[in-house]
């Protein structure tokens, strides 16, 4: 699904305060929350009213960086919804990690 204009104007909005060149790549998207790469960072979206609008996310996120477990990451707030932006880990991602138990399968640990 193509994201919103105001998904958006809000990742340029991060891309901007994070000082990180364009345009972002968008990954996926669903119900005004979207999720885009750009340089070494995923950023999260979340316009107004969208499923998800990472509030808790961020709080817990914000938590760990205060206690320095998750030092790389970023967010920022307003009239066009929330971003969170996390630094990008090599390795697999947490959907091809889970794809077993998705399909019914055990997974190795």
């Amino acid at each position: 699904m193509e994201p919103t204009a105001p998904a958006r104007a809000l990742v340029d909005t991060a891309m901007t305060t994070l000082g990180l060149p364009g345009p972002p790549k968008h990954l996926i998207g669903r119900k005004g929350s979207d999720v885009w790469q750009a340089a070494d960072q995923i950023i999260k979206t979340a316009v107004p009213g969208a499923r998800g609008d990472l509030a808790h996310e961020t709080a817990a996120c914000a938590l760990l960086h205060d206690q320095g477990r998750h030092p790389g990451t970023r967010h920022g707030h307003g009239n066009l919804g929330r971003w969170l932006a996390l630094p990008r880990l090599d390795g697999p991602s947490l959907w091809q990690v889970f794809a077993p138990a998705r399909e019914g399968h055990a997974i190795d640990t």
